[in-house]
């Protein structure tokens, strides 16, 4: 959205999660942790892009690339747990 808040690659991870019905507190609480956990306790895009920057990477398209395989991977986990896809 180009507004700097929450990571836009989060926020279509939670979209997909709803479309599949999966709402309950706990699942997206574990979701929102688990990022947390893997990007020093933040999931705001203009922290991240910083985070980013201030380990040296500077190419701001594979951060966001790689934001949106970690969402769509934790997704996809999610999902398999809960029996709401196979594979």
């Amino acid at each position: 959205m180009k507004c700097g808040s929450v990571c836009g690659a989060i926020t279509g991870g939670l979209m997909v999660l709803g479309l599949y019905g999966v709402e309950d507190g706990k699942t997206i609480g574990a979701y929102f942790r688990r990022l947390r956990a893997n990007h020093e306790n933040c999931i705001e895009c203009a922290q991240l892009l910083k985070i980013d920057r201030d380990k040296g990477n500077t190419d701001k398209k594979a951060h966001c690339d790689g934001m949106v395989y970690e969402c769509v991977a934790l997704v996809e986990e999610i999902l398999r747990e809960q029996g709401k896809i196979s594979g």
